[in-house]
């Protein structure tokens, strides 16, 4: 949340966008479930990796929940973010976390949301990307659903 304001701060004065991407680990208990807790915090730090090495370094990438991925992109419009998104999407489900000699397939549902586009303020631009994150997860996960439709 803090992160986020002090963009948005920065990206008013100076009349940009700043993008909200949130990645969350589709069926995490299942994962932890079925290969252990140990299992599930190595798939953790696999895909924070993947997600710090997919995106720009200038990007802040953090873990906000459980399972779940914040990524702050400065000057970044709309449809660029979706397109960072999807490429996080695809990189994630193309290298699975390999644990104890096991292959763990893993998927994400992943949200963008933008300022000012999805609202004027953090918690506006947060909400946003919670509904979407929301609509991914019930349209079949394993998806990038941008704030607002779309």
């Amino acid at each position: 949340g803090e992160e986020l304001e002090r963009a948005i701060a920065v990206a008013r004065r100076s009349n940009e966008a700043v993008a909200l991407l949130v990645f969350d680990i589709d069926h995490f208990r299942r994962i932890n479930e079925v290969h252990g807790q140990v299992a599930g915090d190595q798939v953790l730090v696999h895909v924070g990796r993947l997600i710090s090495g997919t995106v720009r370094s200038s990007d802040v990438v953090a873990r906000v929940g459980g399972e779940e991925f914040g990524v702050l992109v400065r000057r970044c419009r709309a449809e660029d973010a979706v397109r960072l998104a999807e490429k996080v999407r695809t990189a994630v489900a193309a290298s699975p976390a390999t644990v104890a000699e096991r292959e763990i397939p893993i998927r994400l549902s992943a949200a963008v949301a933008c300022y000012p586009d999805h609202g004027a303020a953090a918690q506006d631009v947060l909400r946003a990307a919670d509904k979407a994150l929301m609509a991914a997860k019930n349209t079949g996960r394993d998806r990038v659903v941008p704030a607002g439709g779309g």
